[in-house]
């Protein structure tokens, strides 16, 4: 007879859960695309750090992918021409923790970047096959539109919102009571319940 501890008994409840997002996410990245003209308005809204932490939430997973999920060659084709994207990003990033953190920016900068890679493994043991799915899906939505230029700020934002329930608080906080972004607040609570 085995004992079960408190923290055996809220794996499964947290792994259903996971599972749940994964698949959420999958549907998720299947409509993507543009978004409607109500969530539209609400991004028009949104700073430039939560644009900036989102693109560094979908970097850090294809990153994950990438080598999880043997995708290097995917990660490659991908990065190459969102080259400009990420580094401009990259840039907001560092900008919005400089002016958040001041003198400590540069340690919680690396500590985020470090949580998201962490939390991109820890969705990948969790789901294994349903988070290369998922990866593999948004490496063909991204890359499909071969000669189409894609908004991928706009793409990372509506991909992180249900793997960063911050960015969908964030969201709420910038609206200011804007109905136009429930649609995307939304998109978080479907599938962190």
């Amino acid at each position: 007879m085995s004992v079960r501890t408190p923290s055996d008994q809220a794996r499964p409840k947290r792994s259903r859960r996971l599972v749940g997002a994964s698949v959420a996410l999958g549907l998720l990245v299947a409509s993507i695309g543009a978004p409607s003209m109500a969530a539209a308005s609400c991004l028009q809204g949104i700073g430039d750090g939560t644009y900036a932490k989102s693109v560094r939430t979908l970097q850090s997973d294809m990153m994950v992918a990438a080598l999880s999920c043997n995708a290097r060659d995917r990660y490659n084709v991908f990065a190459t021409p969102f080259r400009s994207d990420l580094q401009k990003q990259g840039r907001e990033l560092r900008a919005y923790f400089k002016v958040q953190h001041r003198g400590d920016h540069f340690a919680k900068l690396n500590a985020y970047v470090t949580e998201l890679a962490n939390d991109a493994s820890i969705r990948h043991a969790r789901t294994g096959k349903g988070f290369c799915q998922s990866a593999l899906a948004v490496f063909d939505e991204l890359l499909s539109n071969q000669g189409q230029t894609v908004d991928l700020a706009g793409y990372a934002l509506r991909y992180a919102i249900p793997i960063r329930p911050a960015l969908a608080q964030e969201i709420a906080t910038a609206s200011n009571g804007n109905a136009a972004c429930d649609e995307l607040v939304a998109l978080n609570q479907s599938v962190t319940q």
